[in-house]
């Protein structure tokens, strides 16, 4: 059950605004989450198609991303390729957070994408988010990143 009225229009609208992306992890951080190839084009272009995306899933299951009391996590954001747009999107940037086990990417997003919340997190449960709930959890290519013992633990 969607919510009442017309799809949310987003501030991102369908198209990059060149100038609100920087900045821009290194490309090695990129890479790391998305492949050897990848480029700063790629990170930017897919980051805002996955918003889209996901953004729709959750309106069509009546959680709307922008409203100030809904909360979301990115499990593992990687170095925020989503969780940019949602944040830029968010009515509430404080209620966007994300998490990773790349130490490296959760530095980069804490001092880049500051106003959202970004915390390391093992491999394993337990995490310190476990006492916190949220609307709405994001998993973008994140178990296809765990390797077949991972998964099977």
């Amino acid at each position: 059950m969607s919510p009442a009225g017309d799809a949310p229009e987003y501030r991102s609208g369908q198209f990059i605004s060149w100038e609100r992306i920087e900045p821009t992890p290194p490309i090695q951080n990129i890479e790391r989450v998305s492949g050897k190839g990848a480029t700063a084009y790629s990170y930017h272009n897919n980051g805002l198609t996955d918003f889209l995306r996901f953004s729709g899933i959750a309106w069509a299951n009546g959680i709307e991303c922008r409203v100030p009391d809904v909360t979301v996590l990115d499990w593992g954001c990687g170095c925020g390729r989503l969780t940019r747009h949602l944040l830029d999107n968010a009515d509430d940037p404080a209620n966007v957070h994300g998490i990773d086990i790349d130490p490296d990417n959760i530095k980069w997003c804490k001092h880049n994408l500051a106003e959202g919340s970004f915390d390391h997190v093992g491999l394993y449960p337990p995490t310190e988010l476990e006492s916190q709930s949220f609307d709405l959890i994001i998993a973008n290519s994140t178990l296809s990143h765990l390797k077949l013992d991972a998964m099977h633990s």
